[in-house]
């Protein structure tokens, strides 16, 4: 008997045409005794590589009719179907279309302008009627291909994102310590104080050796009331963990529809606002002087609190003072008599400006 490559199939049909039958068979009959026991060790459906379908459609179309009772691997009908995919397409029009322009200009849209995630989006496209225009996926994709978080809580997970979503009607507060000098020994007096995160105005609430739940309630009514007076907005108060805030200092402010938010426990810096105001205080003023009582203290903290709400250069506000707009360029002469320097608190406090015009 002739030896036979039983790998290759154009060889099968090379005896077959040559009249050599018996040689035929027997090599179809052994390798349909190898695909049998093949398929006893294999779990599940066979997966075929592009390139093996396209070997298999050609070689099963030389079988012509037969080819079912040949086709041993796969169902016959899946080889069928092999043949008839992209008929009648045009060559890469596979898959979902390309999203138009506008629905991806609409999904950048609401994420710029909202604090919303991937589900929040496309459920506003579901609600446009445009879901069938659009996936979730390709919303998920637009996101990140334009630099925005698709999670749920996308912005919500920073200080620094809160802090600019309230800026012009967030304060915060705090306490500072200042050692009074009494008859009876050194005391440590706590002083309140709120302050303005936009536009870093302060208001010195109060002072006390013992800021109990009923005295820092009354801090807090009165920082309602200096609201009010100069028509100030306050929605949301920053403070932190310190027991001194108690149920009724938060229960006040929120009656007046201003919400108390908390830092987390060990954070100074989500106070930082406040934290700066402490430090900038106690380095231009109460380092200086030796208190010995009440009285004397509130007087520093009113004349530094006035300098620093009115003449004193903020850099973050350009080196003006707060309630200052933008100084015109002065390009004449001058001479150093046109300047004249108002004192508070002993010269420690400084304050240069044009003499007035007689």
């Amino acid at each position: 008997m002739t030896a036979i490559d039983a790998t290759d199939p154009l060889r099968l049909l090379d005896l077959a045409l040559k009249g050599k039958r018996a040689d035929c068979m027997a090599a179809i009959q052994f390798l349909e005794l190898q695909l049998r026991i093949l398929a006893k060790r294999i779990d599940g459906p066979l997966l075929l590589k592009p390139a093996e379908r396209r070997e298999l459609r050609t070689f099963g179309k030389a079988l012509g009719d037969r080819v079912n009772d040949f086709v041993k691997i796969v169902a016959p009908e899946t080889w069928h179907r092999w043949g008839r995919k992209g008929k009648g397409k045009a060559r890469g029009s596979t898959g979902r279309p390309k999203t138009a322009q506008v629905i991806e200009d609409l999904v950048v849209k609401m994420a710029e302008e909202n604090l919303w995630g991937l589900t929040r989006i496309y459920g506003e496209l579901r609600k446009l009627g445009l879901c069938h225009r659009i996936s979730r996926t390709t919303v998920r994709n637009i996101l990140v291909a334009h630099g925005f978080d698709p999670e749920p809580r996308r912005g919500e997970g920073t200080w620094h994102d809160f802090i600019e979503r309230h800026r012009t009607s967030l304060w915060c507060c705090d306490f500072l310590t200042k050692q009074i000098e009494t008859t009876e020994g050194p005391v440590d007096y706590h002083v309140l104080f709120f302050k303005q995160i936009d536009t870093k105005e302060v208001f010195i609430a109060g002072a006390t050796d013992h800021p109990d739940d009923e005295w820092t309630a009354q801090q807090a009514r009165n920082f309602t009331m200096f609201l009010q007076d100069g028509e100030r907005q306050a929605t949301k108060l920053v403070c932190d963990q310190d027991t001194k805030f108690a149920q009724r200092f938060d229960a006040v402010l929120e009656a007046e529809g201003i919400e108390v938010v908390r830092t987390s426990r060990r954070a100074p810096e989500m106070n930082g606002f406040a934290e700066t105001f402490v430090r900038t205080v106690k380095r231009e003023c109460l380092d200086y002087f030796i208190v010995f009582n009440h009285a004397h203290l509130m007087y520093l903290l009113s004349q530094f609190s006035y300098f620093y709400n009115t003449f004193r250069p903020h850099r973050n506000r350009d080196n003006r003072p707060l309630s200052m707009s933008k100084p015109s360029p002065m390009d004449g002469d001058f001479v150093l008599e046109d300047i004249e320097v108002d004192v508070r608190l002993g010269g420690l406090l400084r304050h240069y400006h044009w003499r007035d015009a007689a």
